[in-house]
């Protein structure tokens, strides 16, 4: 197995992808006469403006970091900083990918950070989205890299923990350990994480809450209570989302949600996070996750035992593996993104449906579409391959029309 052919070959396409997503989103690309008939030509214009420099900062800041973690792998770096972090830990495999991991996690946040202040605070405050100051931003941010490098020396502790146990089976109970650890992050992070970002408080009690409450207990999803986001220190964005498994499980409002819009368009948006709740889509997301994960292991295995076997990586467990680790592991996300979404997509889809026939008011539902298109400054119409690649949910204006299709449908229950 040639590895490092099959690795470039996947650089070459993972390049190609970004730079046709930067290409289209320079093309010029009039909206469609059906989005022109529910939004305004200024806002057409505004939202395009703003969607495109967001695809171009995804484009190229993934293409920075693929880039750079591919020069570390391929020009030897990699063996050399390896050796080096095994010299500081004593010679102690384990110690040594963790410091190596750490380290080349801050590196890959420090040669990021330009683009996430340009993406991130820049242009949301161009386009008036955001609330948060610099500080603050940057605070945000800081948290955000410090987590991601714990969990990171967390997966490369067990990762090479079991190298060293098990070196040619090490993949197996590395994908037991994974579906664990996805499970575990999925329960604590409403408790641990998201706390670290935002205070939440309950909804207070009134009529909307007991409405609210009570279509979650008709879905068959009782839900212990509903919760509000200080997302308005941060944002102008509405949303919602449901977050965390079993005793930690819960619904969470943006607080603009609740500033906004009235009840029975906030009734939609809860009963559509029912409506995930109701199809278990959390709990398939882990296990799809972990499915994936399986397979990418192997894979990685395979990987790396090649790249041993021509000599371009040192036997395991060095810790050079670290590199092509990441950079195998970025390949493999980027890669399969279309087919996440697409799952995503239909999990909003199903979502959707069943919100339309859970919630008191499902006529809202086309003003509702409308009015968070506007306030998310979505890109309402995108373009097939912009939505293949990057869309997680149906665009705005295929959610607006089957709100309007339900609505006529409702409309049509009632006449009869």
């Amino acid at each position: 197995m040639q590895a490092e052919r099959w690795i470039l070959a996947g650089l070459l396409t993972a390049f190609g992808m970004l730079a046709a997503l930067a290409a289209v989103a320079l093309w010029p690309h009039a909206p469609s006469a059906v989005a022109a008939q529910f939004f305004p030509a200024a806002f057409l214009e505004r939202s395009a403006a703003y969607s495109r420099g967001a695809y171009l900062s995804f484009a190229l800041r993934t293409a920075v970091q693929l880039g750079l973690l591919a020069w570390i792998a391929f020009s030897g770096l990699a063996e050399r900083w390896g050796e080096r972090a095994l010299r500081l830990c004593g010679g102690r495999p384990v110690l040594a990918a963790v410091l190596f991991a750490v380290g080349l996690a801050l590196l890959l946040s420090l040669v990021d950070a330009p683009f996430a202040y340009w993406r991130g605070f820049y242009w949301e405050h161009r386009f008036g989205l955001s609330t948060q100051p610099a500080a603050a931003w940057w605070a945000d941010q800081a948290k955000g890299w410090a987590i991601g490098a714990a969990l990171q020396a967390v997966v490369f502790a067990a990762l090479f923990f079991l190298i060293v146990r098990l070196p040619h089976a090490w993949w197996v109970p590395a994908s037991a350990l994974l579906a664990a650890g996805l499970w575990l992050l999925t329960l604590l992070s409403p408790v641990v994480i998201d706390p670290l970002f935002y205070r939440f408080r309950p909804l207070p009690p009134s009529p909307l809450k007991t409405t609210l409450l009570d279509m979650a207990s008709r879905a068959g999803v009782p839900a212990r209570d509903v919760w509000v986001a200080d997302a308005s220190r941060r944002t102008q964005r509405v949303n919602a989302y449901v977050t965390g498994s079993g005793p930690t499980r819960r619904i969470v409002l943006y607080d603009t949600l609740l500033q906004k819009y009235d009840d029975a368009q906030v009734e939609l948006v809860v009963a559509h996070e029912i409506g995930h709740l109701a199809e278990a889509h959390i709990a398939k997301g882990v296990a799809l996750g972990a499915a994936g994960g399986v397979l990418g292991l192997w894979l990685l295995a395979r990987f790396l035992r090649g790249l041993w076997e021509r000599g371009i990586l040192s036997p395991l467990p060095h810790p050079a593996a670290v590199a092509w680790i990441l950079l195998l592991s970025s390949l493999g996300t980027l890669s399969t993104m279309p087919l996440q979404n697409a799952i995503s997509r239909q999990f909003e889809r199903q979502a959707d449906a069943i919100s339309f026939r859970l919630a008191p008011h499902p006529e809202a539902a086309v003003s509702l579409e409308r009015r968070l298109a506007l306030s998310n400054l979505a890109d309402v119409d995108p373009q097939p391959y912009v939505e293949w690649l990057l869309f997680t949910h149906p665009p705005q204006l295929e959610r607006l029309l089957a709100a309007e299709a339900a609505a006529r449908r409702a409309g049509g229950a009632k006449s009869k």
